[in-house]
């Protein structure tokens, strides 16, 4: 229990080596900054080390696209015995 009420809740790690500023805001040292909406926790001292360490305390995973980061993220709930949801996206050509 976080002790948070509901609402968006972002579940970072600290920092890592790896530049992931692609995908995600991260600061040039490797960190990664509290987000302006929602509730920002801090977990791990990498981004593998927050899944694994997320896959342990959540019970459902909801998976929407992703490449190899997230079929790792996925492998570590379902070793945890824990629900993973894959969820695609599609977009239309029309608009």
């Amino acid at each position: 229990e976080l002790g948070l009420s509901c609402g968006v809740v972002h579940i970072l790690p600290v920092r890592d080596e790896q530049d992931f500023s692609a995908k995600a805001v991260q600061n040039s040292d490797g960190s990664f900054p509290e987000l302006s909406y929602g509730t920002t926790v801090f977990c791990g001292a990498s981004v593998r080390q927050r899944e694994r360490l997320v896959s342990r305390v959540l019970k459902i995973c909801i998976l929407v696209e992703g490449g190899p980061g997230a079929a790792h993220e996925a492998e570590e709930f379902a070793w945890n015995e824990h629900t993973v949801i894959p969820v695609k996206v599609t977009r239309s050509e029309e608009r």
